[in-house]
C-alpha cells in the first residue's frame, strides 16, 4: 500500500466509522498500519473505532501510542479524554457489578496514557481494597494528590483501608478476654495470671499458637489498681498476647466498661472476666472447642465455683446464676455486636442486673453449648454481689439472682429487656452471616461434652 491508497483508505474508513460500520472501520486502519505504523491519524481513528466496539484498553493504547508520536496535539489530547472518560465509566459500572479485576484491569490502561489521572488512581485503589491487595491500593491512594478528588473520598478510601488493615492484623486472633476493674488492685494480678495461664493451656492441648488480646478496663479507681494492671502488662512477656489498658474518666460501671473492652476487641471469640475472679486452667480450650465443635452455637456456658460455699449452693441459685454470670462464658464477637453489648442505661448502675439483660438478649436469639464442667472461680468478698446475695439467704434456698432487685427495680429491669428484645427482633429481617439466629424467641440449648483433659 503506497501513500495515496493510504489516504483512500482512511477516508473510507472514517466513512464507515460515521455509519456505525465499526468492524470495518477496524480492518481499513489495521491494513494502514500494516503499511505505515507510525501513521498517526490512523492509530487516533482506530482508535476511536475500538472505543464503539467497547474494546477500551486497545483504543487508549491506541491513542495513547498516536499521542507519543505526536505530543500535544489538541484533537489527539480531546480524543484521548472522550475515550478516558468514557473508561472511566465502564469501570463504575464494573465495580457495581463487583467485578473488581475487570475494573482493575480498566484503570492500569487508562494510567499507561494518563499517569496522573487521579479518578483512574481512585477507581484502583478500590478495586485492589476490595480484593484484598491493601499495599497495591494504598500505593494506588498515594498516587492521588490533595485536591485532585474530593476530600470525601479520598478520606473514605483511606479510612477504608485502614479498617482493611484492622481486619487482615486480626486473623492471627483467636480472641480477646475484656477484664473491667474497680478499686482491685489486690486481685487484678491474680485475674490477669489466671487468662495467661488459661491461654498457655489452650495452647499445649491444641497446639494452636492464635494470638490473644486482654483489654482491662480500669473503671476509674482509686486503690492504684491501674498502677498494678500497667506493671503487670510490661512484665508480661507470654509470646502472642496483646494487653491494652484503658481507663473510664468516670466511675461508670461494670456494663459500660465491658463494652468499652469489646469495641477494641480482635479475633473470633469474646471472654469477660472480673477483676476479683479467676480462670481455672482449661476454660478457654473448653470455650474455644465448644464453639468450634458447634458452629451452629453463638456463645458457650460453663460451670462456676463459689468461693467457699460451693457445696451449699442451690440447684435453683446455681442455675440462675450459670446463666447470667458475664465470666464463665465466651460469645462470638458477632454475636455480642448483634444484640449491641451490655445495656449502659442509667438505672443498671452500679446495681448488676446489666448482666441480666444481657444474658436474656443472647439467649433469645443465639443457640448456647452448655457445659456443667466449673472453670472460674467466682470470689466471694465484702460487699460484692454474691455476698449481698448470702446476706439475704437467696443463695441456699429457693429462687435466684433476679429475685434480690427491689420490686420497682425489678419491673422497670424487665419491662428495658422485654423493649430491647422487641428492638433487636427488627435486626432478624437484615442480612446475617454468623450462626443461625433463633426467631422465635425460645431459648435453645445443646449439651456439650469436654474432651478429656
Amino acid at each position: 500500500m503506497d501513500e495515496e491508497t493510504a489516504h483512500r483508505a482512511l477516508t473510507e474508513a472514517i466513512g464507515h466509522y460515521r455509519a456505525g460500520h465499526h468492524d470495518v472501520a477496524c480492518a481499513l486502519h489495521h491494513a494502514i498500519l500494516s503499511a505505515f505504523p507510525a501513521h498517526v491519524d490512523a492509530l487516533q481513528l482506530l482508535g476511536l473505532a475500538l472505543y464503539r466496539k467497547n474494546e477500551l484498553a486497545a483504543a487508549l493504547a491506541q491513542i495513547g501510542r498516536a499521542l507519543r508520536l505526536r505530543p500535544g496535539e489538541p484533537a489527539l489530547i480531546q480524543n484521548l479524554d472522550f475515550v478516558v472518560g468514557g473508561t472511566l465509566g465502564s469501570i463504575g459500572h464494573l465495580v457495581d457489578e463487583k467485578r473488581y479485576a475487570e475494573a482493575a484491569a480498566l484503570c492500569r490502561a487508562i494510567l499507561r496514557v494518563r499517569p496522573d489521572q487521579p479518578q483512574a488512581w481512585l477507581a484502583l485503589a478500590t478495586a485492589l481494597g476490595v480484593e484484598g491487595d491493601l499495599e497495591g491500593a494504598e500505593v494506588a491512594l498515594s498516587r492521588i494528590a490533595p485536591g485532585q478528588v474530593s476530600d470525601e473520598k479520598r478520606g473514605g478510601m483511606a479510612r477504608f483501608l485502614r479498617a482493611q488493615a484492622h481486619d487482615r492484623d486480626d486473623q492471627g486472633f483467636v480472641g480477646t478476654i475484656v477484664v473491667p476493674m474497680h478499686n482491685m488492685a489486690d486481685y487484678i494480678e491474680r485475674s490477669l495470671d489466671s487468662i495467661v495461664h488459661s491461654i498457655r493451656f489452650h495452647r499445649d492441648r491444641s497446639g494452636d499458637a492464635g494470638r490473644f488480646r486482654i483489654a482491662v478496663v480500669d473503671d476509674n479507681s482509686t486503690d492504684g489498681g491501674a498502677a498494678v494492671a500497667l506493671a503487670w502488662a510490661r512484665r508480661q512477656d507470654e509470646p502472642g498476647v496483646d494487653v491494652t489498658l484503658l481507663t473510664n474518666p468516670r466511675n461508670i460501671g461494670a456494663g459500660w466498661s465491658r463494652n468499652l473492652g469489646a469495641a477494641t476487641a480482635t479475633g473470633r471469640y469474646l471472654w469477660f472476666l472480673d477483676a476479683d475472679d479467676f480462670y481455672f486452667e482449661p476454660h478457654i480450650h473448653l470455650c474455644v472447642d465448644a464453639l468450634d465443635r458447634h458452629p451452629y452455637a453463638g456463645y458457650v456456658r460453663t460451670g462456676k465455683h463459689f468461693q467457699g460455699i460451693d457445696a451449699d449452693i442451690s440447684v435453683e441459685f446455681r442455675t440462675q446464676s450459670e446463666n447470667t454470670y458475664p465470666c464463665n462464658m465466651a460469645v462470638r464477637l458477632e454475636c455480642h455486636r448483634f444484640v449491641g453489648g451490655f445495656p449502659e442505661a442509667e438505672m443498671f448502675f452500679p446495681n448488676t442486673s446489666d448482666d441480666v439483660a444481657y444474658s436474656r438478649c443472647l439467649e433469645s436469639f443465639f443457640i448456647c453449648a452448655r457445659t456443667s464442667v466449673p472453670t472460674v472461680h467466682y470470689t466471694i468478698r465484702p460487699g460484692n454481689a454474691m455476698d449481698v446475695y448470702l446476706k439475704s439467704k437467696a443463695a441456699t434456698e429457693q429462687g435466684g439472682p433476679s429475685q434480690l432487685l427491689a420490686g420497682d427495680r425489678w419491673v422497670a429491669t424487665e419491662l428495658y429487656i422485654r423493649r430491647r428484645l422487641r428492638v433487636l427482633r427488627d435486626k432478624l429481617s437484615e442480612p446475617w452471616s454468623g450462626p443461625p439466629l433463633i426467631t422465635d424467641g425460645r431459648p435453645r440449648m445443646v449439651a456439650y461434652t469436654p474432651p478429656a483433659l
